[in-house]
């Protein structure tokens, strides 16, 4: 296997674990039941969306670097410098929808979009 394509290949195998992990992270949601003054049990949701967005975006950040430097190699022909190109402008689109986002689903979905993106790019 070339050079490249292994090191896409590893690329790949991160980015998938990432956006997986972050997935399942964002679709487990801790149900608690706390009690407020009349003494009632009231359930509420406990989100720990500051610390999902942060690991997404420090994950998809790490990636970026990755896609970056490999787009910039001068060793790469220019069709492959091209694709790495696009894959690091989808994670940084991805990671501004993430970090203007509060909504849960929205980053799912951008997940997902960005996903389906590499796999069409890396096609």
């Amino acid at each position: 296997m070339p050079e490249k394509n292994l090191h896409f290949h590893e690329w790949l195998e991160r980015f998938n674990l990432l956006v997986d992990r972050s997935i399942a992270e964002l679709r487990g949601i801790k149900v608690k039941a706390r009690r407020v003054r009349e003494r009632k049990a009231v359930k509420w949701y406990s989100f720990p969306t500051q610390v999902i967005r942060r690991d997404i975006v420090r994950g998809l950040g790490e990636l970026y670097d990755i896609a970056v430097a490999f787009a910039k190699d001068k060793s790469l022909d220019l069709k492959e410098r091209e694709k790495w190109s696009r894959i690091a402008a989808f994670i940084a689109q991805t990671i501004n929808t993430i970090i203007n986002s509060y909504d849960e689903i929205k980053i799912e979905k951008s997940l997902d979009e960005l996903k389906s993106r590499v796999e069409k790019t890396a096609g």
